[in-house]
């Protein structure tokens, strides 16, 4: 992981799209953990 990042959706998180050169894909829904900082 380059980036962390912050700002995920628990519930929606990020589809992280992988491409080989040769054309051959993926898609993959991460694992995040961490906790609770702030609740709107």
């Amino acid at each position: 992981m380059l980036n962390g990042g912050d700002g995920y959706d628990i519930l929606n998180p990020p589809i992280v799209g992988i491409e080989t050169s040769s054309g051959v894909g993926a898609a993959v829904e991460p694992i995040i953990q961490g906790s609770v900082k702030k609740y709107l």
